[in-house]
């Protein structure tokens, strides 16, 4: 990955943490960030397509940071003839263990998920990795 690609990756983690910390939910967090990076003329309103996928859409099922990437990735590059989501999806399990948002908590201290520290570190983690996938394809 060249220089720029990486700095926009660092970039985007950094983004999307301090989305988190702000109050905006993982999925939130990570639609804000692309849609900041992507500099294109979507409306802002689409952050509110994250609000309900926090932890899991309520119900602990898959990671709300990873079902907003591959919602970006859809707008950024809707017709590529990638699989994106596939690509993205495959990166997120191999970086976190599974793309269970339940699972992912099951595994972090009972601090962490009080704090909701590690879903950060996660959210910012996958705005980079969309960001990766972006800049590839």
């Amino acid at each position: 990955m060249a220089s720029m690609d990486k700095d926009l990756k660092l970039q985007a983690a950094e983004l999307a943490g301090g989305y988190f910390a702000a109050g905006l939910n993982c999925c939130e967090s990570v639609i804000r960030t692309m849609l900041e990076l992507s500099d294109t003329d979507l409306p802002d309103r689409l952050v509110d397509l994250g609000k309900y996928f926090r932890r899991g859409m309520g119900a602990g099922c898959t990671c709300g940071a990873l079902v907003g990437g591959v919602m970006m990735l859809g707008l950024l590059k809707p017709y590529d003839d990638a699989n994106l989501g596939r690509e993205l999806n495959h990166k997120f399990a191999q970086e976190f263990g599974s793309t269970c948002c339940r699972e992912i908590r099951k595994k972090q201290g009972l601090l962490c998920r009080l704090s909701n520290d590690k879903c950060r570190e996660i959210t910012a983690r996958t705005a980079g990795l969309v960001t990766e996938i972006w800049q590839k394809h």
